[in-house]
């Protein structure tokens, strides 16, 4: 069967892909042509937010993305900054688990382990002998919540994960969106919907909506490629960019007299 992790690390350029991801993938090219350069845009902003977070004095991450590729995975930029950071992995489909292993062996500070990411608190109970909790965290949700669908509160599922980080963590989220491109979209949703990996679009307003109670950082929420982008983008770069609603909140001291 197809495989999100599988049908990204393709359009990202990897060879950890079969006949079924590239077939989809190929589908999905043919209705919007410029597909592997929004996936291209959106990886470089977890790239940017991780190495922001690194320079903000984070050293642990917690990644709930759909999966990993061969390279440029949280653990490979955040462990450039810093070989010190450490990265907890949390995947429900237990190929993605085998598949981030076999890509962690060798690697320091950096562990997969099978969870269902809906499920904040089973996730922190699990991360809770592999990060220090009492300390803050980089979490990451990262092209992974459009696979959510809507009968799912994904407010509430980011309250439960920020009422159990600590004070001076960060969430880091990149959506899929079709408010700028609301046809080609459209056409995406529904060959998606129609095999086993459907996707479900929100909008700005939906998005925004999941930084409730953390401080939102500078630039806010943006397209991917405006989130503290280090050069111009193209106009090509500018429209792809558009598919992916960005950003980083961080959750604030308590209140004097309260708690986290």
């Amino acid at each position: 069967m197809p495989s999100a992790v599988r049908i990204l690390d393709y359009l990202l350029g990897d060879g950890r892909n079969l006949a079924g991801d590239r077939q989809v993938a190929d589908m999905v090219e043919r209705m919007m042509p410029d597909i592997g350069l929004v996936v291209r845009l959106n990886r470089m902003f977890m790239r940017h937010a991780v190495t922001h977070l690194v320079a903000a004095g984070v050293r642990q991450f917690l990644d709930l993305s759909a999966g990993t590729t061969a390279v440029g995975n949280v653990h490979d930029v955040a462990q450039y900054v810093d070989p010190a950071c450490r990265v907890v992995y949390v995947h429900a489909d237990p190929v993605s688990v085998v598949h981030t292993g076999q890509l962690l062996v060798g690697a320091e500070r950096a562990v997969v382990f099978e969870a269902n990411p809906r499920d904040a608190e089973e996730v922190m109970a699990a991360c809770g002998t592999l990060l220090d909790l009492t300390a803050p965290i980089g979490l990451l949700m990262v092209a992974v919540l459009e696979g959510i669908p809507r009968s799912c509160d994904l407010v509430e599922m980011v309250t439960g994960y920020r009422e159990r980080m600590a004070p001076g963590s960060h969430l880091v989220i990149s959506h899929f969106t079709g408010d700028h491109r609301p046809a080609q979209t459209t056409t995406v949703v529904e060959l998606m919907r129609a095999g086993p990996i459907p996707v479900h679009p929100r909008t700005y307003e939906e998005v925004s909506r999941l930084f409730s109670g953390f401080e939102l950082l500078a630039p806010g929420v943006v397209d991917a490629g405006r989130w503290h982008a280090e050069r111009p983008l193209d106009l090509a770069e500018q429209l792809a960019a558009t598919q992916y609603h960005v950003g980083v909140g961080r959750k604030p001291e308590p209140p004097p007299g309260r708690s986290s």
